[in-house]
């Protein structure tokens, strides 16, 4: 059985599937394997990851973006950098 996630692999894995990572790019960057990304995910999704509810009704809608961000070349920060000086 595999070793349980830390707190800490949880939050790398969910904030980078957020930024638009693939499954497996977010399985690389936490050290784990592509199934341990999936279930995060999942747990987001049915708001069993502490402190993250409030972005759990708007998680698909995040992910979509910042994966046609990155499709586009455009990192999300950079994206947000732009809104907010279009906003001035």
């Amino acid at each position: 059985m595999p070793a349980e996630l830390t707190e800490e692999q949880r939050r790398i894995i969910l904030w980078r599937l957020l930024e638009g990572l693939s499954y497996d790019e977010a399985a690389t960057v936490a050290s784990v394997n592509r199934a341990a990304v999936a279930q995060v995910w999942q747990e987001f999704g049915h708001g069993r990851m502490p402190g993250f509810q409030r972005l759990r009704q708007h998680a698909e809608t995040l992910r979509e973006i910042t994966v046609e961000l990155r499709k586009a070349g455009i990192a999300p920060g950079g994206a947000a950098v732009a809104i907010q000086s279009m906003e001035s």
